[in-house]
């Protein structure tokens, strides 16, 4: 996002056990004229993407598109992610 000088955000998570995560994300209403899209590098539960998209939209944002660089989508992942996600 830096080389293309495009605004970014970077989540805070704070993880619990494998399930179980805590996401902020600061400053994210400065950018409600914006889409959002969700980066990660590793996918497994879904819930991390899940919950940040959650987030973003009870902020006022569109449903945030996705880009996983490893999806392993294990288990119900898919149907964490459904809906939330683009």
């Amino acid at each position: 996002a830096a080389d293309a000088d495009a605004p970014f955000l970077v989540c805070e998570k704070i993880r619990s056990g494998d399930r179980d995560v805590t996401i902020s994300i600061p400053n994210a209403p400065a950018f409600l004229d914006r889409q959002p899209v969700l980066v990660d590098d590793i996918a497994s539960s879904g819930r991390t993407l899940a919950e940040a998209a959650r987030q973003l939209v009870g902020m006022g944002f569109a449903r945030p598109d996705c880009v996983v660089v490893h999806p392993l989508f294990a288990g119900d992942a898919a149907q964490v992610l459904g809906g939330l996600v683009e």
